[in-house]
């Protein structure tokens, strides 16, 4: 998860990924100009980057992700297992 998150923070290799037949010069720099805006946009709570960007998406799991725990299983499946059993304890234990 580090790794991609410091993947997707380069450009030159996110558009070489995406593109990998190249783009013209207008459409390089218009694209860089977007990526430059999704890294770097000043948030009125100080923060930087759109907050619905890939890079915050992946700040939000590693902010949540225990330093001494290796490899964690991020799927919608994970996610879900986790919620069903807090809904489980709240919902069931009333009944």
């Amino acid at each position: 998860m580090v790794r991609l998150r410091e993947w997707l923070t380069d450009d030159d290799a996110v558009l070489g990924w995406f593109f990998p037949e190249g783009l013209s010069a207008a459409d390089n720099e218009d694209l860089r100009e977007q990526l430059h805006i999704l890294h770097h946009y000043e948030r009125p709570d100080g923060g930087h980057g759109q907050p619905w960007s890939p890079i915050a998406a992946l700040d939000a799991v590693l902010a949540d992700w225990p330093q001494d725990q290796p490899t964690r299983e991020v799927t919608l499946a994970a996610a879900e297992r986790d919620l069903i059993a807090v809904l489980d304890e709240l919902f069931l234990e009333g009944a």
